[in-house]
């Protein structure tokens, strides 16, 4: 087992800045004086020489046992380490899917009748982000892994919440959370920072909660802005082409999605 990489080394071609290492590295290892070398000593003595002389797979596969071994460390570190009463009682309820469509329609309803014009667009389009960011996106992408949750992989995971058996990358409450944070933030951009810190607080919980690894955060909150970011430039390039030669009266009224009232502004 200790025997992979000299053999490997030896299989390359030379190269001018390489040649001189790759002969002494051979040299030490065909006279074998520090006696017979097991394979995590032997891929310490060759790393150097493997990241120069091209990436094999097996450099390949290396990365990413490191990143998968760093992701579950995060999570014991979040899930079990940091474990207190005060977390123990709020995460679940920070996660808890349910709260999530309360808010949002009660949201909806305030800004459809006291949020003007803004407000209507803004409801429109978070909906059409939302539906992206977790149906089209998230839904997609955790078939096509299916990596398991931790709490059904780790036998030592604190499970808060229910565990199902849905794919665990990317989290669909983080895509949601910040989709929902990146269409605020075109809208109103005094208020965005809000919606930031309690979205970072529902990914967070669904590690401390134990169904979601820290990279499935990670992804799930970049998939969800970049969807609310991409929903907003889409829809404002359709109106921009379908408005201005179908509807002409509302779109000199709205030429914009993303400002709806900057005609308002202007006329006045």
């Amino acid at each position: 087992n200790g025997y992979c990489f000299p053999r490997w080394l030896a299989a390359q071609p030379p190269r001018r800045s390489l040649t001189r290492y790759r002969v002494r590295l051979l040299w030490w290892w065909r006279t074998d004086h520090l006696g017979r070398v097991k394979s995590n000593l032997c891929t310490a003595v060759f790393g150097v020489a493997i990241a120069h002389a091209g990436p094999p797979c097996c450099l390949a596969l290396n990365v990413m046992n490191w990143l998968q071994a760093s992701d579950t460390a995060l999570f014991r570190f979040i899930n079990q380490s940091l474990v207190n009463p005060v977390f123990d009682w709020l995460m679940p309820r920070l996660a808890w899917q349910a709260l999530f469509p309360p808010i949002l329609l009660v949201g909806a309803v305030v800004l459809l009748w006291r949020g003007g014009r803004r407000g209507r667009v803004f409801v429109l389009t978070l909906a059409l982000s939302l539906a992206v960011a977790d149906g089209l996106v998230c839904n997609n992408i955790k078939k096509a892994i299916k990596r398991p949750r931790p709490c059904i992989t780790l036998a030592d995971a604190r499970t808060l919440v229910g565990c199902t058996k849905s794919g665990s990358m990317p989290s669909a409450h983080a895509a949601n959370w910040f989709a929902a944070t990146a269409v605020v933030f075109v809208f109103y951009r005094r208020r965005w920072p809000l919606v930031a810190i309690a979205a970072s607080a529902v990914a967070f919980s669904r590690v401390y909660d134990g169904v979601h690894y820290p990279a499935d955060v990670l992804v799930g909150a970049v998939l969800g802005a970049g969807s609310g970011f991409a929903t907003v430039s889409l829809l404002n390039t359709a109106w921009s082409l379908i408005g201005r030669n179908w509807f002409p009266d509302w779109w000199a009224r709205m030429p914009s999605v993303a400002d709806p009232e900057v005609t308002k502004e202007v006329s006045s």
